[in-house]
């Protein structure tokens, strides 16, 4: 073949390739630029309100941002929970059956109803760190808090288990096992730069508490499929997982989660 060809080839091979990297890297740098927007849905969490008493009470970060803090007591109970919410913020029908299995804490995490400062992952893990030390200061063992985290709740759920291993348990509901393998499913090969954030698997591995998961077999919003990994790099053999039937990611009944 005419080496003339043979060069018109390779460079038009090169360029060809080039590009698409090239587009690779713009589209994957995006996808993680407008990570915050595509996580958090900071914007359906206002207005909302439990519909039993409660204590409206406030703590701060190290960062001095202000954290709005939902307290349902249970004088009946050495127990408290500690309810890390989803991306949409805290579901109030889950208050009348959490608080009869205990006292309740719910902080919001920033931008979430009334909480203050800038929003992401690490602000997210410090709410829920400030959270169990606001319990603590309330009186509770770290033996006697369950921490329960739901679908995005699950990552600072499972950072707080794998820091503070003398905690009763840590119950995940209809998470995943990183942001990551959910982007690949709708995302693709765009994911890439994406690998770290909310790594639950990372923290996973370092978990010694019990964990209970739970995750409805037909979730929409996260498949069954990313619990089930998750589940694999749990790290202590006091582990189960869960399939729930006939609800939905927002729904379920707590009266098939163990909180004993």
């Amino acid at each position: 073949m005419n080496t003339t060809i043979i060069d018109r080839m390779f460079w038009f091979g090169f360029l060809v390739t080039l590009g698409l990297l090239s587009v690779w890297i713009v589209i994957s740098l995006i996808l993680v630029n407008q990570s915050k927007r595509l996580i958090f849905k900071t914007e359906r969490s206002f207005g909302v309100i439990p519909s039993v008493p409660y204590q409206q009470e406030y703590f701060f970060l190290s960062t001095g941002q202000v954290i709005d803090t939902w307290y349902f007591p249970n004088t009946d109970s050495e127990t408290a929970i500690l309810y890390l919410h989803g991306n949409s913020g805290r579901i109030p029908s889950f208050f009348p059956e959490l608080m009869t299995k205990g006292s309740v804490l719910s902080p919001a995490y920033p931008r979430f109803h009334t909480s203050s400062g800038d929003l992401d992952q690490n602000s997210v893990y410090q709410t829920a760190q400030g959270a169990l030390e606001h319990l603590k200061a309330k009186g509770f063992a770290e033996e006697n808090i369950i921490v329960m985290g739901h679908s995005l709740g699950g990552s600072p759920a499972i950072y707080l288990g794998a820091n503070h291993p003398r905690l009763k348990k840590v119950i995940l509901i209809n998470t995943f096992s990183s942001i990551y393998s959910m982007c690949k499913r709708t995302y693709g090969p765009f994911c890439e730069f994406g690998r770290d954030i909310f790594y639950n698997a990372q923290y996973a591995r370092q978990t010694i508490v019990p964990v209970d998961m739970y995750h409805v077999r037909n979730d929409t919003t996260i498949p069954t499929q990313e619990s089930e990994e998750l589940y694999k790099h749990i790290k202590t053999d006091q582990k189960t997982l869960t399939i729930l039937e006939n609800w939905n990611h927002n729904a379920f009944s707590f009266e098939e989660i163990r909180f004993d």
